[in-house]
Parts: structure tokens; C-alpha cells; sequence
């Protein structure tokens, strides 16, 4: 059987965080083409098709972790990457699920601007990473930063670097080219504190859902428990309606509905 937790609605291959349930549905509009030759049944005649997905969750203001796409280096808006190559999902993270992108290097980093740090907080940031050479883990601000040289092995292993802040909310964090020509790297977290905690997936907050609506921006959506070999749909949308609901001494949660157009594709993880 299948366990609803492992199954995410995801959004251009980021999920939704703080979900509690998400849903899909698959519809196919019928014409009635019952005749005199019927028999006295009723006979019908599939149409036009759509999709569409929901999800539900907790209002999540600022999480464990701080990065955005914590699985997902491809996402233009949250890192840039500068002319460094990425292909997503090329392998198991260090959980199971296929959301491993490998980096192939041609420029010096890949990189991350953090907010909500304050002054003289210690930050860390930590990522999993496999391949052969090295590479560099960085975490600054404006005059210091903190650096780490990683030497990859053929084990998917994590690593970290820790940072003081000197000035809040201009901390940034780098994967640097060392003497490797590519990394398969997974699971970036950046937490407040001078270790590691253990790793918390980030995701779209309300926030964030809302500004994709306001804008009418294009997605697309997926269905998948990302593990290899599974199946998983996808297709475009846009979000039809987003709903905030606050009741008193309780937590606050969001509803958020997603309105497919085009074609739905089914393919193998």
C-alpha cells in the first residue's frame, strides 16, 4: 500500500511547505450519444479532458531551514548559478528520494542570498555532495565568510561550514568550483547555530503561492513521491484560488487549488 506522507504535490519541481494533505483529480467531460438502437441503455462518448490539484496546509512563516530549494539548484529565482550547468534529479539523495541534481562546472559558484539572520548570529550551512576533486562551501557577509573544502567521494555525504554574522540579513552562501568538473549534490539547509540540525525539506509558502497567482504565472505541477522507478503526472497550471483561514487560538492554515490547462503526462521517475 501506498503512504499518503511520501506522495507531494510539487510546484516547477519545488514542493509546497508545511503540507498536510494534497490532492489530484482527472476528469473527462462525456456526451450523451444514447440513440433509438440503444437498448434501453445509455451510451456516452468521452470528450474534452482536464486535470487539476489541490493542497492543504500550515500558514509556515520563517522555517528551520533558511535556504529556498533546498532541492531544486535549477531554480533560477532562489540561486543563481551563473553559467554552471545543472540537471536535476539525476539521483537518490541521502533520504531515498530522487532529488540529487549534479552540478557541472564552468563558472567559479553557485550561489544564495539568505535573510531573517540577525546580528551575530552563528549560521551553518550544509548540503550532501558525492563525485570526484574537491569543491568549496562558503557563508558570508559583507567582510568575512567562513569556507570549507570538501573532497568528494563516490558516497553521497554531508557536509557543513559555520559562520558569525557581522551584519544581518546580507548573508550569502556559495558552492564554489574546487579542482572538481562536476558534484551531484542534494539537501542544502541553511539553520541558525553553530551545527547542523538535522536536514528539513524548505518549500512555496503562502507568501509565495500568492504572488504566482497575483502574477498568473505559469507552473507546473507534480504529482510524485520522487522515488526511482515509480511513476509520477505532471502538467501546467496556473493556481485558481488560495484561501487563508484563522480561527481563534488554533493554527492557521491555507487551502490552495490548481487549475490545469494542456496535456497531463505520466512518466517514470
Amino acid at each position: 500500500m501506498t503512504n499518503g506522507t511520501d506522495i507531494l504535490l510539487l510546484i516547477d519541481n519545488d514542493p509546497i511547505a508545511a503540507l498536510t494533505s494534497n490532492d489530484f483529480n482527472c476528469e473527462v467531460d462525456v456526451k450523451d450519444i444514447t440513440s433509438k438502437d440503444s437498448a434501453g441503455w445509455r451510451e456516452c462518448k468521452p470528450m474534452k479532458k482536464s486535470f487539476n490539484g489541490s493542497a492543504n496546509g500550515f500558514i509556515k512563516g520563517v522555517g528551520i531551514n533558511l535556504v529556498k530549494s533546498s532541492e531544486n539548484l535549477a531554480n533560477a529565482t532562489n540561486w543563481n548559478k551563473g553559467t554552471n550547468t545543472i540537471t536535476t534529479n539525476v539521483a537518490d539523495d541521502a533520504f531515498g528520494k530522487k532529488t540529487a541534481d549534479l552540478i557541472t562546472f564552468t563558472s567559479a559558484h553557485i550561489t544564495q542570498s539568505i535573510s531573517n539572520v540577525a546580528i551575530a548570529d552563528y549560521v551553518t550551512f550544509s548540503l550532501y555532495a558525492k563525485g570526484s576533486g574537491t569543491i568549496i562551501i562558503k557563508v558570508q557577509n559583507l567582510d568575512y565568510n567562513s569556507t570549507q573544502t570538501i573532497t568528494l567521494t563516490g558516497t553521497l555525504t554531508r557536509y557543513s561550514v559555520s559562520f558569525k554574522s557581522d551584519d544581518g540579513n546580507l548573508v550569502s552562501v556559495e558552492i564554489y568550483k574546487g579542482t572538481a568538473t562536476t558534484a551531484t549534490v542534494s539537501n542544502m539547509m541553511v539553520n541558525i547555530g553553530q551545527t547542523a540540525l538535522p536536514y528539513t525539506r524548505s518549500g512555496y509558502t503562502f507568501d509565495e503561492l500568492y504572488d504566482l497567482q497575483n502574477n498568473g504565472t505559469k507552473i507546473t505541477m507534480r504529482i510524485s513521491d520522487q522515488i526511482d522507478g515509480n511513476k509520477q503526472y505532471s502538467g501546467y497550471g496556473y493556481i485558481k484560488s488560495l484561501k487563508h483561514t484563522d480561527p481563534v487560538e488554533d493554527t492557521s492554515t491555507f487551502t490552495c487549488s490548481i487549475e490545469g490547462t494542456a496535456d497531463l503526462s505520466k512518466t517514470t521517475i
